[in-house]
């Protein structure tokens, strides 16, 4: 058993060290592995902690896409789509979208939506069990969407199906898969020096965040994917000075405490941009702008512009939502430079290979979310042309932890079986598929069923297995795979699930008084650069 985290990786050899473990990093790792590189990953917080837990939380082919002419990069995802629901339906499910009227917006992208959407069933067929779209009426609509103005839809309402998942859940597990399947991972964790050390190697130290304490490893190559900290990741590493690879642009969201069983596609009244309504587990969330921004990643929050512009849109689209919101939060997009509206850039991935004390390091840059299978296979092309084939064989692709799973409604309808409420039972389903049996039976000193709140959902469970199972090492790391302050019902509730989940975890790990303190000021450090609490404009509706 290793005594601490960097055991696993002092004094070792890797073939690649993978910086971030985000959804692009983890998926590399795990493609890595299997086909028979060593691997290593350092991640500097927790999995998801950036643009890959700040997403709209879809996997989709990106209907707006269209628009700019895109149809190959939107057959790509589609395809891509299919293939993560059908190992993993209880992280990325199909849920209903409603079209607006044709009067509901300006521009033409409001015009052509209908189109569109058609050209998007298109590509995505075969559909392979996927739901084909279809008319329902008017009245079935607005109980789709809540808040939504019945004046935006005609009596018969198109509606088409897209990917809707957990976004940092998908990347927590997905990190977690590659280290069960052979990759070290180490998080809270940073690179502080890169050497030469011969014969083609390079010696990398880090430097864990929480203990202070120093490793070495020696590697043959360096793969980083650390989304849109691309930039300043090759200053960090001392590479030759260069025009820069991205163009970050912010995505800010406004968060409902609406539960919702449908989305929607919704046109901004003021310029015509395309909007996304799109069901939650803390509630229906409105997004995205697309704005350049050249802030350090670490400070990205919603400037009042961004949440003014949503608020407008909410107030004129879906006017009996309950206000104020209950949190906004905002990430960068990772897209590559390029000249133009941030609109029009590119949503490609792009790999580039430069060298570093006598070793490749391949940037893999740009793309999205629901890519991040493809973009790995590619950069494990370009890795073999740079060190060669892997010197183990070739292994068949693991699986998500939680999968398979034969049908979600199967899943749920067993764990209410087992003694759990409806809202529990669909929580734990979609958070861990086949594993809720084993959250509820987790080992420990209290009852693993026991609500963290006053709400039915988190479960105490849920929390030790975070940090047993699932590699999560602080207070922060737990609390913000949960969404803390999306699925709370108000501050002082959040305030009090938050000391609940120190106390619970301080006790089970052994943490003193000082240890706790210190978790709580981390936890509401990172929460307060992540989400805030919108202000109402009034004069938004």
């Amino acid at each position: 058993m290793p005594r601490t985290p960097l055991d696993r990786y002092d004094g070792r050899e890797f073939d690649v060290l993978v910086l971030g473990a985000g959804i692009t990093g983890g998926a590399v790792a795990r493609e890595l592995v299997r086909r028979g590189w060593s691997v290593a990953v350092v991640e500097r917080r927790d999995p998801g902690w950036g643009t890959s837990g700040r997403s709209t939380r879809l996997v989709h082919g990106g209907l707006r896409y269209l628009a700019g002419g895109r149809v190959g990069l939107v057959r790509a995802a589609l395809a891509a789509r299919l293939e993560l629901a059908r190992e993993a339906p209880h992280l990325v499910r199909p849920v209903p979208f409603l079209l607006p009227a044709p009067g509901s917006g300006a521009g033409m992208t409001a015009r052509f939506l209908p189109l569109f959407e058609r050209l998007y069933d298109l590509l995505a067929r075969p559909r392979r069990g996927w739901p084909p779209p279809r008319e329902i009426e008017r009245d079935q609509a607005v109980l789709l969407v809540p808040g939504l103005s019945p004046g935006l839809l005609p009596e018969r309402v198109r509606i088409f199906y897209d990917g809707v998942t957990d976004d940092r859940r998908l990347t927590v597990l997905t990190a977690v898969a590659a280290a069960r399947e052979g990759a070290v991972l180490l998080t809270r964790t940073e690179v502080v020096r890169v050497e030469a050390a011969g014969d083609r190697r390079a010696r990398v130290t880090v430097r864990d965040g929480l203990t202070g304490e120093l490793a070495r490893s020696r590697v043959r190559a360096i793969v980083s994917a650390t989304g849109p900290w691309a930039d300043a990741t090759r200053r960090q590493l001392g590479l030759p000075a260069r025009g820069p690879l991205l163009r970050p642009t912010r995505g800010s969201h406004l968060l409902w405490p609406a539960r919702a069983e449908g989305g929607a596609v919704l046109v901004h009244p003021a310029d015509g941009r395309v909007l996304l309504a799109v069901p939650t587990e803390g509630g229906l969330l409105l997004g995205t702008t697309d704005v350049d921004d050249d802030r350090a990643p670490d400070e990205i929050l919603p400037p009042e512009e961004d949440l003014r512009y949503l608020a407008i849109a909410a107030g004129r689209l879906l006017p009996e939502l309950p206000v104020p919101p209950r949190a906004a939060f905002a990430g960068l997009r990772p897209l590559l430079a390029g000249p133009g509206h941030p609109d029009r850039l590119s949503r490609r991935a792009r790999v580039v290979v430069e060298r570093l004390e006598g070793i490749p390091v391949l940037h893999l840059v740009g793309g999205k979310l629901t890519l991040h299978r493809p973009m790995a296979r590619r950069l494990a092309t370009h890795l073999a042309r740079e060190i060669g084939p892997p010197p183990a064989g070739e292994r068949p692709p693991g699986l998500l932890p939680g999968s398979p799973v034969a049908t979600a409604a199967g899943e749920t309808a067993a764990a209410r079986a087992a003694g759990l409420d409806p809202v529990q039972a669909t929580w734990l389903v979609r958070r861990f598929g086949t594993l809720w049996r084993q959250v509820v039976e987790t080992p420990m000193s209290g009852d693993p069923r026991r609500p963290l709140g006053e709400g039915a959902v988190p479960l105490a469970g849920e929390l030790v297995h975070a940090v047993r199972e699932e590699g999560a090492r602080t207070l922060a790391d737990v609390l913000a795979r949960l969404r803390l302050p999306e699925i709370a019902r108000n501050g002082d509730d959040e305030e009090e699930m938050a000391l609940s989940a120190l106390a619970l975890l301080g006790g089970e790990l052994g943490w003193g008084p000082g240890r706790r303190e210190r978790e709580l000021e981390r936890w509401q450090r990172e929460r307060d650069r992540t989400w805030i609490a919108p202000p109402l404009f009034p004069e938004a509706g």
